[in-house]
């Protein structure tokens, strides 16, 4: 399906930060820590004066009136600094989405080991492999930028300041080119790139099919007719399935923002009905954050994000950083698939487990449809999280390699992944790994289950993965980072029940309607 676009209201300039003393140690500098004392070079103040002049030159009287957003490296901030002051502009605004790309494990090495992480690009905008964040992670970051500055203002001219991958993947998502070749648009030092071209809307829609198929509308209706979404005015409102362990990452993120919530908690399969209609079918999948002005986001690290900007003294400083992003990915794409496909491989062929750990907290409607329908979405959940021997054994193994590389780089007594403070790496971690530790702090409050109510091979995998120091480092985070109340965790659910007229016809209608849904949950 081709992207839908959109005309950009300011014009953008794109300027990398000039020669720096790290570009001529010839080294890697991604981070915030070992990018200080890594400024200009006498050379990198001229060329940020060369770029000031052709700023100036493109600009005519407009120049002092731009708009400057730089990187908060060091080597960024110079730059910004010296074209400010030549142009007699404002001060620049500093946005850490515009940081260096972070490159993993080639921290502080040859920068000859860019190529090494380019020649992965060109096979996927999406690899993470040396810890090395996403080219597809970078454009969501600076396209999420433009995003808020089209927002705050139109009619300007707004440049930014920041480094070489950052801006030519930002620049290849404006033209809507591959991102996996994104170096056919790279910059060299202080270049000046104009990029006033139209940025691609980041999110499609599902295929209309997949909203009318079999009788989806007219269950959806039937669901909203026995009950609400149970979201109180002001709050924003959580669509989750329960047992979720990436809406246990969002859960834990609002918690930590201290922001007032409501979730909308629904069983696998049925909550479709409650997750297209507010992503305008954008998105089926939990979790999904609604605003109370009727904005949705959904994915996970973006609502992180948001939530360290709108509530910043709730989140310790350096909360999301480009390093801790890259963490954040490599377990969203890493841990997270792998963790669900294994847990759900122990608790589907488990009835009597599933049943009441999938309804626990949703409205009565869901907890009376579910049982009926459980073997038909079971086997819908087999086929598409790809539940077989084979697929098991191979994410049994990539969480294995998870937890040794984070065991591997918490050796030497890190207390966190990123620095010294917890950051969205240490709870992206710790969440993620939740149904592979069963802390039972969750446990208890969203399975309403204990460890030794799981069926015995996944207790076993549990005390081996506990026993591991990056077991211990999850639980640890949980024990001192997880907000809640007294001894328990607060779950912010209300009551979404209710009561429509005809009663008795009505469920009649409805068993009839779950039994001839059965075929759509099984082709599903």
């Amino acid at each position: 399906m081709a992207q839908q676009r959109k005309k950009l209201l300011n014009v953008y300039f794109a300027v990398r930060h000039g020669e720096s003393t790290a570009n001529v140690a010839g080294i890697i500098t991604s981070t915030l820590n070992s990018a200080e004392g890594h400024g200009l070079t006498p050379k990198g103040i001229q060329q940020a004066e060369k770029a000031a002049n052709q700023l100036r030159a493109r600009l005519g009287p407009d120049a002092k009136d731009v708009f400057i957003i730089t990187s908060d490296f060091e080597r960024a901030q110079q730059t910004a600094a010296v074209i400010a002051e030549q142009l007699g502009a404002a001060k620049p605004t500093e946005d850490a989405r515009l940081r260096e790309r972070f490159f993993g494990d080639f921290e502080g090495a040859s920068n000859t080991n860019y190529e090494t992480v380019w020649n992965k690009d060109k096979k996927s905008a999406t690899h993470t492999e040396d810890g090395v964040e996403s080219v597809a992670s970078v454009a969501q970051r600076v396209t999420a930028l433009v995003a808020d500055v089209e927002a705050r203002c139109k009619h300007r001219n707004v440049v930014f300041v920041s480094h070489g991958d950052t801006l030519g993947i930002l620049i290849a998502a404006s033209m809507g080119s591959d991102l996996r070749h994104h170096r056919r648009v790279a910059l060299d030092n202080a270049e000046v790139r104009e990029f006033s071209l139209q940025l691609a809307d980041q999110n499609q829609r599902l295929p209309p099919q997949a909203i009318r198929a079999g009788p989806m509308p007219f269950i959806g209706k039937l669901l909203a007719w026995f009950s609400t979404n149970g979201t109180r005015a002001g709050h924003r409102r959580l669509v989750s399935i329960g047992i979720s362990h990436y809406c246990e990452k969002v859960r834990w993120a609002l918690d930590l923002a201290g922001c007032p919530y409501t979730e909308d908690m629904h069983p696998p399969g049925l909550h479709m009905f409650a997750t297209i209609p507010v992503t305008g079918a954008h998105a089926s999948m939990t979790p999904v954050i609604v605003t109370d002005d009727g904005v949705a986001m959904w994915e996970s690290t973006q609502i992180i994000e948001d939530l360290a900007r709108s509530y910043p003294d709730r989140f310790p400083a350096h909360f999301c950083t480009p390093e801790a992003h890259g963490w954040e990915e490599y377990f969203d794409q890493s841990l997270g698939p792998n963790a669900r496909r294994v847990v759900y491989s122990h608790l589907l062929p488990r009835r009597d487990i599933c049943v009441p750990i999938m309804t626990r907290n949703v409205s009565w409607i869901e907890r009376t449809l579910f049982p009926k329908l459980f073997d038909r979405v079971a086997t819908g959940m087999y086929r598409s999280l790809v539940v077989d021997e084979d697929a098991v054994a191979a994410s049994l193994s990539e969480i294995r390699k998870v937890f040794d590389r984070v065991s591997r780089h918490l050796a030497g007594g890190r207390a966190y992944l990123c620095g010294d403070t917890f950051s969205s790496a240490d709870l992206t971690f710790a969440a993620l790994s939740y149904p592979l530790l069963l802390p039972s702090l969750v446990t208890n409050a969203v399975l309403g289950l204990d460890l030794f109510d799981m069926p015995q091979p996944l207790q076993q995998l549990v005390a081996e993965l506990r026993a591991t120091p990056a077991g211990q480092h999850a639980l640890r985070v949980y024990e001192k980072h997880r907000p809640r109340e007294g001894e328990t965790l607060r779950l912010h659910v209300e009551s979404r029940d209710r009561v429509p007229p005809l009663l008795p016809a009505l469920v009649v209608l409805m068993f009839a309607v779950s039994i001839a849904s059965g075929a759509w949950f099984l082709r599903r």
